[in-house]
């Protein structure tokens, strides 16, 4: 893939390269601003408040916190959150934070670009997709303490946004090749790697079966549900104009997903995304962000369907990760490190 030289213009590959538009070219970029002005919000722990969604204001040029140091371990028994921070636009290692605050770790240490990371559902490895061959981004495994590397894919074109199978056998992942992008499920030991469609953003049923998918052209796109096992789509209704990076939650009750109301229209810094939650269904929709940067990638959500976590890209050209309830109160910054952090994955288990 083509190497950037900013955070932003590494956000504008990684829309292209799922958009399967293949438009890479760095762009300007325009003021941004955080969600930290957002009233409300604390840090280290929830806000007590039971209030409505959050509305954020906004906050032109709010500045990002210093570099966080690396912890020595995290605390026994924490919640985890792995997640992929970006020091530069080809640098990019896998990062895990403690849910509450309290630590952040660093899990890869490689050159070039390691993103994406997926849990297994017993949180013992990792998956996430890295260039570090020097060609493509290709699928891989870890485990949780950096040892035992397994590369699974090797196929023209380039891996994202894996997705591990409640039951551990499988992982889905999007590939994008040739200006289109697809979905495909893999074993968890790189058997049986196979196409299911056209596509992107998988996230899995609690019964491993189904998978909540984006379809549809990058700049309309819509949400429905496949069968594995048959590649029957069943569409999900939305009153939205365009609904894509949809995360089933780990009880089956509810989807959250990113809306960008401008559809696209200029750069990625101004699209707009705001992140909306519907039943699986699709019925009780209701807009969870308002504010002028993006809310968006695939969401986090912790293991018991409690609790979300997003990427705010638009801290002065870098990320940071944000947590709040399902319901959006309760809203706190994770992480503040100068870096573009981005792309959460919620430990199954603690």
């Amino acid at each position: 893939m083509t190497a950037v030289r900013t955070w932003p213009a590494l956000v504008a590959t990684t829309a292209a390269l799922l958009a399967g538009c293949g438009d890479a070219t760095p762009r300007a970029t325009p003021t941004l601003s955080t969600p930290d002005a957002q009233q409300g919000i604390v840090y280290g722990k929830l806000a007590s408040d039971d209030g409505d969604p959050f509305v954020t204001r906004g906050c032109q040029g709010c500045p990002p916190g210093p570099a966080t140091p690396e912890a020595p371990a995290l605390a026994p028994g924490v919640a985890r959150i792995a997640f992929t921070r970006a020091t530069a636009g080809a640098e990019a290692d896998i990062w895990i934070a403690a849910a509450d605050g309290s630590g952040e770790i660093r899990l890869t240490r490689d050159a070039g670009l390691e993103m994406a990371p997926a849990w297994s559902p017993d949180a013992t490895r990792i998956a996430f997709v890295s260039d570090r061959d020097g060609g493509d981004l290709d699928l891989y495994t870890i485990a949780t303490d950096g040892t035992d590397l397994r590369q699974l894919t090797d196929l023209a074109g380039d891996e994202f946004s894996p997705a591990w199978s409640p039951d551990g056998t499988t992982i889905a992942y999007s590939r994008s090749h040739r200006f289109r992008a697809d979905v495909r499920v893999i074993g968890a030991d790189g058997s049986d790697d196979r196409r299911l469609l056209r596509g992107q953003w998988p996230s899995w049923s609690p019964d491993s079966t189904r998978l909540l998918v984006t379809l549809g052209e990058f700049t309309a796109g819509s949400l429905a549900i496949v069968d594995v096992a048959s590649g029957a789509q069943t569409p999900v209704a939305l009153d939205v104009p365009n609904a894509h990076q949809g995360s089933w939650s780990p009880d089956g009750r509810h989807i959250v997903f990113a809306v960008s109301e401008n559809g696209f229209s200029g750069i990625p810094d101004e699209w707009n995304e705001e992140l909306w939650l519907a039943g699986s269904d699709g019925t009780d929709l209701r807009r969870l962000t308002t504010r002028s940067g993006n809310d968006h990638w695939q969401v986090a959500w912790s293991p018991d369907s409690g609790m979300i976590v997003w990427t705010a890209d638009d801290t002065e050209g870098g990320a940071d990760l944000y947590i709040a309830r399902r319901d959006g109160t309760g809203i706190r910054r994770l992480t503040s490190d100068p870096a573009y952090d981005a792309w959460p994955a919620f430990a199954p288990t603690g």
